[in-house]
């Protein structure tokens, strides 16, 4: 395919966050950090042999899936039912936080807070899975930023856009 071929403009366009209007976007409060998502649990082995331990989320992790689920299922319940179970779609996530030491360099190491955002997306995926009904293998490219707030209230937002179904036209 040619550079000038409409596979290539939608591409680029969706590269460059272009004219390709997302399926679903949604502004989310900022999930936990994964050091907060997960508890291990220790339990007993069978017949008292030796124990295993499981990993299940905290209880601040339910509770901010829930939270989330409910905002997505009353204020974007209309782009959810226009999602299509079976489409291959593109997760655009813009962290919004403050992502800078103030007083840096005199009074702080790094000129960065750190602050991960990696360890929040799985939470984020499953959250759209459960709300959407839309498994989460179905997500094909996966867009990650964060930034510091510019007058706009910190949090996550998601843009959620059904890729083609050739992975040619991507």
């Amino acid at each position: 395919r040619g550079a000038g071929s409409a596979a290539s403009a939608t591409r680029s366009a969706r590269l460059e966050g272009g004219p390709v209007a997302p399926d679903l976007l949604a502004h989310l409060p900022l999930p936990p950090s994964g050091n907060k998502v997960f508890e291990t649990a220790v339990r007993p082995g069978r017949g008292g042999k030796g124990s295993f331990a499981s990993m299940h989320l905290s209880a601040e992790a339910r509770r901010y899936k829930e939270a989330v689920k409910a905002l997505l299922l009353s204020e974007h319940s209309a782009e959810m039912a226009a999602l299509v179970p079976e489409g291959l779609y593109e997760i655009r996530m813009t962290f919004v936080f403050e992502v800078f030491n103030r007083g840096w360099p005199e009074k702080t190491e790094t000129r960065v807070k750190r602050t991960d955002v990696s360890n929040r997306i799985l939470l984020l995926e499953n959250c759209l899975k459960e709300a959407t009904g839309i498994d989460d293998s179905h997500n094909f490219r996966l867009v990650v930023e964060k930034r510091p707030p510019d007058g706009e209230e910190e949090g996550v937002s998601i843009a959620m856009t059904r890729l083609p179904d050739d992975p040619d036209d991507w």
